[in-house]
């Protein structure tokens, strides 16, 4: 048939009309889907136990914005400076905004350089900067470009830059952000059938300096310098006045953020293979986010080994087709959603569809290992309106919606090393999640 017709609907409504499917939509019209195909029992299978336990500290929250990816950076390293720093963890937090408002403006200026510097033809370029980019701003990023900031700018507590009510709720800054780029973009395409490179950069001077005093005015002005003061466990004041963030980064963060390397698992591309992709990186010269894609049992492998040795573990995996409010349990029996005639995909079509994509970074802190493997992990969560601050996450959940990891380099296998140390291949943006 090609025609849907009324004989199809009403031989449909005959097959549907069971006593088993009305009970059904009795109980998900009356208390949705997330609660009308519970399977409560599932719930008890995951207690908040681990023995492998890591501390938590700061519990962020990002509340009505998309800056999982900072927050969950920020969540990999602040034990490193807390201990470093020999405070009370309740003493000091970390501020979220300070780190992206520079995000915000290198993305800004790498499109204006893409426009500047591509010598592509105009149309090419209103293709690929209005429609692709101008149009789909997000505060989304990578830990690549978390750390490329830290180490350009440094990290503040805090108290040197809080939180506004637009950075807690950006929605109508993105659009604003973006519309301002539309408008800058379509000028610099104009300026470019009449004026050189010269001038065309100290054009971009001019336009980076309004968007300096846009992001300020929404997000506060960020510190060149500031003072700290705080009392450390041994009850000894430290005061720290006119300290450069680089200053305060360099004298209490020993990480080095550059050994932390971005793993895949995509089953659609080769294993043991480095791939890069493009327009992922604030770096004009170096555009690229270089990854090695390793099977999901290795993943699993690194991901252990790194908490066994006291270091979170930011990751990226899929969390909408989860309930968020009330149940803390990330687990893929907790729904019996064949109930509403629906199988959902596994782990490599959902990765073919983009279904399954890395659209939210939180950390793991810890794991429950059975006979060396893992049971369930502990996550924290970044995004408290949606949920709880904590998640029991079963490995049934890790197996299909868990994608992407950063892990130390000193953790990889000799084997892992050798792919990490190979020329990495172009892959397109769909397949590196």
């Amino acid at each position: 048939m090609k025609e849907l017709t009324l004989e199809d609907i009403k031989e449909f409504k005959k097959i549907y009309n069971t006593k088993e499917n009305k009970e059904i939509e009795k109980d998900i019209t009356t208390k949705g889907i997330d609660y009308g195909v519970l399977k409560p029992e599932i719930i008890q299978e995951n207690p908040f136990i681990f023995n492998v336990d890591l501390p938590s500290y700061h519990l962020y929250d990002q509340l009505k914005s998309g800056r999982c990816w900072c927050f969950s950076s920020i969540n990999m390293i602040e034990g490193n400076i807390i201990q470093n720093m020999n405070i009370n963890p309740d003493d000091l937090t970390l501020s979220i905004n300070y780190l992206t408002f520079f995000d915000k403006l290198e993305k800004t200026n790498f499109i204006y350089n893409y426009i500047i510097e591509n010598d592509a033809n105009i149309d090419y370029l209103y293709q690929n900067i209005l429609n692709n980019w101008c149009g789909s701003l997000t505060e989304g990023s990578y830990y690549t470009n978390f750390a490329n900031i830290v180490k350009k700018y440094g990290l503040v507590p805090s108290e040197a830059m809080p939180e506004t009510k637009v950075t807690n709720n950006s929605q109508k800054f993105l659009i604003l952000w973006s519309e301002k780029i539309a408008k800058e973009c379509l000028e610099f395409l104009k300026l470019k059938k009449i004026k050189n490179k010269n001038e065309l950069y100290e054009t971009k001077k001019q336009k980076l300096n309004e968007m300096y005093s846009f992001l300020s005015k929404v997000s506060g002005e960020p510190p060149l310098e500031f003072d700290f003061n705080y009392i450390d466990k041994n009850g000894k004041l430290i005061e720290l006045k006119n300290i450069t963030p680089k200053e305060f980064t360099n004298k209490y963060l020993t990480l080095n953020l550059d050994n932390f390397v971005f793993i895949v698992c995509n089953p659609n591309i080769d294993y043991y293979h480095k791939y890069y992709k493009e327009f992922s990186s604030h770096d004009y010269e170096n555009p690229y986010l270089e990854f090695i894609n390793l099977p999901k049992t290795e993943l699993k492998e690194l991901i252990v080994k790194q908490l066994k040795h006291g270091l979170p573990v930011k990751f990226g995996c899929r969390i909408s087709i989860s309930p968020y409010r009330e149940i803390n349990i990330l687990d893929t029996r907790l729904h019996d959603y064949e109930k509403l005639d629906i199988k959902l995909l596994d782990y490599k079509e959902g990765l073919q569809t983009r279904i399954i994509n890395s659209e939210h970074g939180m950390v793991f802190e810890g794991v429950h290992l059975e006979n060396e493997k893992p049971v369930r992990w502990k996550v924290e969560n970044s995004h408290h309106e949606y949920g709880n601050q904590f998640f029991v996450m079963n490995d049934n959940y890790f197996d299909r919606y868990v994608i992407t990891a950063n892990i130390h380099k000193s953790f990889l296998t000799k084997n892992q090393l050798e792919v990490l140390n190979t020329e990495a291949t172009k892959v397109s943006n769909y397949d590196a999640t």
